[in-house]
């Protein structure tokens, strides 16, 4: 647990730093866009940068 929370942690930290924020388009062709909860972006960004790894 104490790992996972330290892993969440530096991944939003991570995210943060490099300026991304992931967001999604509320209706499709409408260009209104909300962005992802700081969480979620964090989640978003480290499983994207795993995704780059492999």
């Amino acid at each position: 647990y104490e790992l996972t929370t330290e892993t969440l942690k530096q991944a939003r930290i991570h995210a943060v730093s490099r300026g991304v924020i992931w967001s999604f388009e509320i209706i499709p062709n409408s260009d209104t866009w909300e962005q992802y909860s700081f969480k979620l972006n964090g989640l978003i960004e480290d499983a994207y940068l795993k995704k780059l790894s492999h």
